[in-house]
């Protein structure tokens, strides 16, 4: 692996070479894993190339090739912390960031909104991925100023996610929950089109009405429900879902078994 990311960042060495400025790079993909220096050589880089009006859109992924379960609460909390020690020291990188990828990221000691909202305010799309404010937290997201148009949650520890305030989201994807009750509160989030929703950790205290997991949506046109092959026992609410449902035009339901 190390071998892989001295290729990559001689690599994009070249490409953001200063003999290559009479161009500009409207976009870039760059995934990078946390080992040794690798951050602080690829820093730089990108910092010049974005205070040099060379790169204008960045997508960034923190990737980790440890599996889940082998990274232990502080390895995750040192993560986190060596991503904002980054975000701290080449400002200009969240200037262009218009999509982020986090990997087993532990955001317990530090402030997860601050950095991801307040800070990446160019961000469109955001894709968590086992990642935390502490195992049973509730990750509430007040943005009003945000661009995020799309944002994925993927085997997080959220006990709960409070969408309060995102404007311009129009997809949301959340998968595996720990929660046994509804796992999302919906506040004002006007555009939100498309709604999937994933999750196979079902048992017979897991009881919770789609009315009220829906409820405060108006204007989701697409909704994907996944139960991963689990029993389920359902009880209709069709007066209930009226308005969630009033712009509905595409329903699937994937992977369920009625007891």
């Amino acid at each position: 692996m190390e071998q892989a990311m001295a290729s990559l960042t001689k690599a994009t060495r070249s490409l953001l070479d200063k003999q290559q400025r009479g161009s500009t790079i409207s976009s870039l993909r760059l995934n990078l894993y946390l080992i040794n220096t690798f951050l602080c050589e690829v820093g730089p880089l990108l910092g010049d190339a974005i205070d040099s009006g060379l790169l204008k859109d960045l997508n960034l992924g923190i990737l980790d090739e440890t599996k889940t379960l082998d990274r232990s609460d502080e390895e995750m909390q040192q993560r986190a912390q060596d991503i904002d020690d980054f975000f701290t020291a080449y400002p200009s990188v969240l200037h262009c960031l218009t999509k982020l990828f986090l990997k087993i990221v532990g955001f317990d000691k530090l402030d997860m909104h601050h950095v991801l909202f307040d800070c990446c305010k160019q961000l469109k799309h955001l894709t968590l991925y086992h990642c935390d404010t502490g195992s049973y937290s509730v990750f509430k997201i007040d943005a009003p100023d945000s661009k995020l148009c799309v944002l994925e949650i993927e085997k997080c520890r959220f006990l709960r996610i409070d969408l309060v305030c995102l404007p311009k989201l129009e997809k949301f994807f959340c998968e595996s929950w720990i929660s046994q009750c509804a796992p999302l509160t919906f506040g004002f989030v006007p555009s939100l089109g498309q709604l999937e929703l994933s999750c196979g950790s079902v048992c017979e205290e897991d009881i919770f009405k789609l009315s009220e997991l829906l409820h405060g949506v108006t204007s989701i046109h697409t909704l994907s429900l996944d139960f991963q092959g689990e029993a389920l026992w359902l009880q209709p609410e069709m007066e209930e879902l009226r308005t969630a449902f009033s712009k509905l035009r595409k329903l699937y339901v994937r992977r369920w078994y009625i007891c």
